[in-house]
């Protein structure tokens, strides 16, 4: 068992999809319509609700807003979903992991799963271990800590972390990756809303990635 550190600070949780809205612009014959919603955006959103995607908005009237929002062109997984967390990867690598999960456990707790004592073992140059409620988990060994891409493999690392205790918590959901580096964020997905994400038509779904390809050479 390796001796741990504490001493984190709570952070806010804000969500960002990076999708921007479409835009108007005018030609010979005058100014644009706006264009109307996809079909195959609307399919998208459809088959994200029956896949119970919108189950934790706080409201009803939340949860349209966030499907009207993703017609019109803004992020399909806003922050009123409550399935985001801010993962700053490059933080991750420098000791940012327990920080990380203290400002998860309310989103943690919205899928079922309460996080209590958070702990941590960083050197950089020994590996990086977690403790979370008595079990410890590795975020990266020695040998990784001269590799490129610490980053990567940190938020890897501790994916795979958060995907072992909600599997241990009996939950059929796991985090995802969304984006890099300072705009990287986590996502809980059950693995066909993953599917649905990955494959649909929305700009930027190719960013949305599991823990096991991420850091990988």
């Amino acid at each position: 068992m390796h001796p741990c550190t504490t001493g984190f600070a709570l952070v806010p949780i804000v969500a960002s999809f990076g999708f921007a809205p479409g835009c108007q612009h005018e030609s010979a014959a005058g100014p644009a319509t706006a264009e109307k919603p996809r079909n195959d955006t609307r399919e998208l959103i459809d088959r994200l609700h029956q896949a119970g995607f919108y189950r934790y908005c706080e409201t009803p009237d939340a949860a349209a807003q966030a499907k009207r929002a993703a017609l019109e062109g803004g992020s399909p997984i806003p922050e009123s979903v409550r399935r985001t967390c801010p993962m700053n990867t490059e933080k991750l690598a420098h000791g940012g992991a327990a920080e990380f999960m203290e400002s998860c456990k309310s989103v943690f707790g919205v899928h079922g799963v309460k996080l209590k004592k958070i702990e941590q073992m960083f050197v950089i140059t020994m590996g990086y271990y977690v403790q979370i409620d008595g079990e410890e988990y590795e975020i990266y060994i020695e040998e990784d800590t001269y590799r490129d891409r610490l980053g990567d493999l940190a938020a890897g690392g501790t994916l795979k972390m958060c995907n072992e205790i909600l599997r241990r918590a009996g939950s059929d959901e796991r985090m995802y990756m969304l984006n890099a580096g300072h705009e990287a964020q986590a996502v809980f997905l059950t693995e066909e809303q993953f599917r649905i994400l990955r494959g649909g038509a929305l700009p930027g779904n190719e960013s949305l990635k599991p823990a096991d390809a991420i850091g990988k050479p």
